[in-house]
């Protein structure tokens, strides 16, 4: 019987990879900003009938609404999804998806508080830029934190936060919608994303990667951003990096 657990412990252990502590840690903390992102872009869909019901809106503005949330997502993951890494790479990553979640905060609880029809559409692209620019930032940043041999394995666990906020949103939406309305759902529900902000900030230390890449190299593997580059990143662009 011990031979038979020992043998399927050994099997599992085929297709989970060796990593240091630190990138596991960062692999959670990404992973959980992903699930903040999906959640995110889940807000407008599911509340929309309450905003169709106060605004006295028809379903076709109700579709322009949503339209345009998702432009701004596509706007905002081809920014910096194209110009992303000229921002900085590895610890600087941390300060670019803060800035992301910035403008996510900023327009959803100016939403909860909007008037009128234009402000609405003006704070839906708002917002969708805003969540379109997290995810490349993520995506990059949890690769920069693991070897290039098992880059794959991390990015692919990464993106199990879609589907599980997927599922976990309209769940808390839902539970936020039983004592208040759609306005409470903006105006709360993003700030789930500032202690992840914390998080990764805390975590995307220099020397923290320094860590991690001295521990993939002591096990003849290859580190996915390089003290050279980070250095030569550095006289490039000397904005003061963590």
């Amino acid at each position: 019987m011990a031979g038979n657990v020992n043998q399927q412990t050994a099997s599992l252990g085929r297709y989970i990879p060796r990593g240091h502590e630190l990138s596991w840690w960062m692999l959670a903390v990404t992973t959980g900003a992903i699930l903040i992102t999906s959640i995110d872009r889940v807000l407008l869909p599911t509340v929309l009938p309450g905003i169709l019901k106060e605004f006295d809106l028809s379903e076709t503005a109700g579709g322009v609404l949503v339209g345009l949330s998702f432009a701004g997502t596509m706007t905002g993951g081809l920014v910096l999804g194209v110009f992303g890494d000229s921002l900085g790479k590895g610890v600087r990553r941390a300060w670019t998806w803060a800035v992301a979640v910035a403008i996510v905060v900023a327009s959803a609880v100016t939403t909860a508080v909007s008037q009128t029809l234009l402000q609405l559409q003006v704070l839906r692209f708002i917002m969708g830029v805003g969540t379109g620019g997290m995810e490349p930032v993520n995506v990059a940043m949890v690769g920069e934190w693991w070897q290039k041999e098992d880059r794959g394995f991390a990015v692919g666990t990464h993106h199990t936060g879609f589907p599980i906020g997927q599922f976990v949103g309209p769940l808390l939406i839902g539970a936020v919608l039983t004592v208040g309305t759609w306005r409470e759902v903006f105006l709360f529900i993003p700030l789930l994303a500032i202690p992840i902000v914390i998080l990764q900030i805390v975590l995307a230390r220099r020397e923290n990667l320094r860590r991690v890449n001295a521990w993939i190299e002591d096990h003849d593997m290859t580190p996915s951003v390089t003290e050279e580059e980070l250095d030569e990143e550095r006289q490039e662009r000397p904005v003061a990096a963590a």
